[in-house]
């Protein structure tokens, strides 16, 4: 423990003394204290004085050395939540047209309106050969033939695991010319003929479901 030393002045109010004019007693009035903390280790000290009735103590007290630190305290309360961000613009949309529904290029033989209805389109072309091709992406094709002079035609192509078909409208001018069917790998339905009477319209179907192997032929 640390002990401290006080050294006491008397101040001027003396109010008792010897008859050698010594100082026996002051008038003490009030009392003062002071407390003043040190480093800790520093050495211990005190004073104190009675100044115009008043008794004033000084103490110079070190302090402890610091203590281990205290557990760390609960967590506080959850802050409130940020406010909403706004939102993003729309993308931007394409509108169907007779070729996209939307970004989506449609391909050969399929066509779309305004709506977004899709619709199979066959394409119509005249016959420059005397071979019925078939379309190369399974679409249907459709020709039309005018014969100048007799007309032995032929089939050739088609797409496996489709129904893919060849329709031929054969139109007759101011005069009719025979026209021969084909007949390689050919099954007909019933025994169409190509009517040659002069402006005569006769429309036949040729389909394959195995790319071209076997063909069925009707009057359309």
């Amino acid at each position: 423990m640390t002990t401290a030393t006080f050294d006491v002045a008397l101040g001027p109010n003396i109010s008792i003394q010897d008859t050698s004019g010594n100082t026996l007693l002051t008038a003490i009035s009030n009392a003062a204290v002071t407390v003043n903390f040190l480093a800790a280790g520093s050495e211990a000290s005190g004073s104190g004085n009675v100044t115009n009735g008043t008794l004033n103590l000084t103490f110079n007290i070190p302090q402890g050395a610091a203590g281990a630190q205290g557990p760390q305290g609960p967590a506080g309360a959850p802050g409130t939540n940020g406010t909403n961000g706004t939102n993003g613009t729309n993308g931007a949309t394409n509108p169907a047209t007779t070729t996209t529904i939307g970004g989506v290029i449609v391909g050969n033989g399929i066509s779309v309106d305004g709506t977004g209805k899709i619709a199979a389109v066959t394409t119509v072309e005249e016959l420059a050969s005397t071979a019925l091709d078939f379309s190369t992406d399974g679409s249907t094709t459709a020709y039309t033939l005018t014969p100048t002079a007799p007309e032995t035609l032929t089939l050739a192509g088609g797409v496996a695991g489709v129904l893919h078909e060849v329709i031929l409208i054969v139109k007759q001018g101011a005069t009719g010319y025979a026209v021969t069917l084909p007949t390689t790998n050919v099954t007909y339905i019933g025994s169409p003929t190509v009517d040659a009477t002069a402006n005569a319209v006769t429309m036949l179907r040729f389909i394959t479901v195995d790319g071209g192997a076997t063909y069925i032929g009707s009057i359309f």
